[in-house]
Formats: structure tokens, C-alpha cells, sequence
């Protein structure tokens, strides 16, 4: 089995046209726009991913607390926009 992201795939030769989307607020760098279209386009929504499900391996309470809303995971626009995150990692 396989997650693929198919909605905002990078490809070489699409590169030119940036990308279609920013994606979900919950999932992107706050400082993400248009044009940051590479091989790197998902690598703060992997990074997100990861760290809630290590975050949950350690401690399941927090997926009950109220961090998840059923549109992210643990991590809101917010964490990431209030100095959670300044410097760009993708």
C-alpha cells in the first residue's frame, strides 16, 4: 500500500507552471506561496505528519485532547504561524 499525493504532484517538466495549490493550512510552512513548486514541495507536510505520529506512538491521550480535529494532525496554521516555525524548511 501506498499514500500518493496526487493533487499537487511534482514533476521536472511541469516546473515552469509552479504549483495549482497551497494546499491545507494544517499541512504547509506559513511562509509557503505559489512558486515553491520542487522535488522538496512536501517535505513540511511529511515533517508534520511524522512528528504528530511520534507525538501519538508516545503518548495516545494526546489524539483524544482536542489537538486533532479530524482535518489535521495535532498541528494547526496557528502552531506554525505563531513562531512555532520561522525559517523556511521546505
Amino acid at each position: 500500500m501506498s499514500l500518493v499525493d496526487y493533487d499537487n504532484m511534482y514533476l521536472p517538466g511541469l516546473s515552469k507552471l509552479g504549483s495549482k495549490e497551497l494546499g491545507l493550512s494544517q499541512f504547509q510552512h506559513p511562509k509557503r506561496v505559489k512558486n515553491d513548486y520542487s522535488e522538496k514541495i512536501d517535505r513540511f507536510s511529511i515533517w508534520v505528519c511524522t512528528t504528530a505520529l511520534e507525538a501519538v506512538i508516545h503518548n495516545k491521550e494526546l489524539w483524544k485532547s482536542g489537538y486533532n480535529n479530524k482535518e489535521n494532525m495535532l498541528f494547526n496554521a496557528d502552531d506554525y504561524s505563531n513562531g512555532f516555525v520561522n525559517q523556511r524548511t521546505y
